[in-house]
């Protein structure tokens, strides 16, 4: 079987025509089978994308092979690339796999979450991680259903991603500003805390200044996992302290 001539070759069939956001796992699948054809100790990764059957796992595991193998182009072939990766992340994809079927313990201090995100892959992440703390989440996929969501319900935090179609991050939160005083659940002057989830570099994120809302830190949604997890983990324990605190006042 013949092998792809160059390690560029292999890389043009991994992201030739890649939509950016529906049907990845199809989409990752079927790129594969393609390399499989050049590169047949590649099918491992083929075993491996259908046994984890999940989005969020496959992504994981695809990031890291192509990070391995921009990496190590000079050196290993594509197929040696995988079976290295694949290594590296068995711990972490068996960790993630054998909790993401828990259900969250409600207790007296969860906290009620809306995540305004367009991207399905990034959603389904820090829904699981929230899911695992005891959040209830709500996901809307833009900034005017984030607009209708918050004029009817309220929410102890806001996770929004800043790079979106139709309305980004900075015009959701000033048009959330600007009808905050017509809100049925009383957000006015709350200080509504927001997690800012982007691939943006943090440098390119303005906060604006706002009467209902603060910026209470950044995710970096190309950081691993466990980086977001502990990260989101500490935010979520101040907000719960603090609003132990409010209830006690």
């Amino acid at each position: 079987m013949e092998m792809a001539k160059s390690s560029g070759n292999q890389m043009d069939i991994l992201f030739e025509g890649m939509p950016p956001n529906p049907k990845v796992e199809f989409m990752i699948r079927t790129k594969l089978a393609k390399v499989t054809d050049m590169c047949p100790d590649n099918s491992f990764i083929q075993t491996k994308v259908k046994d984890l059957g999940s989005r969020f796992a496959v992504e994981i595991l695809v990031r890291h092979v192509l990070g391995q193998f921009l990496a190590y182009s000079e050196e290993r072939t594509l197929g040696e690339s995988v079976n290295l990766s694949a290594a590296q992340m068995y711990e972490q994809i068996k960790a993630w796999r054998e909790t993401r079927y828990l259900e969250p313990e409600k207790t007296a201090g969860s906290l009620k979450v809306l995540i305004v995100d367009d991207d399905p892959i990034s959603v389904k992440m820090i829904q699981s991680i929230l899911g695992q703390s005891g959040c209830e989440t709500v996901v809307v996929d833009n900034g005017q259903d984030a607009v209708d969501e918050l004029f009817e319900h309220a929410y102890d935090l806001i996770v929004l991603d800043w790079m979106m179609p139709s309305m980004n991050g900075l015009q959701t939160i000033r048009m959330l500003d600007e009808t905050a005083d017509l809100s049925a659940t009383g957000i006015q002057n709350k200080k509504v805390p927001v997690l800012i989830f982007s691939a943006s570099p943090r440098s390119q994120i303005v906060f604006p200044k706002s009467k209902t809302f603060r910026k209470i830190g950044y995710l970096q949604k190309t950081s691993t996992y466990d980086s977001i997890r502990k990260t989101t983990d500490q935010f979520l324990e101040n907000l719960r302290k603090m609003k132990e605190q409010t209830n006690l006042n």
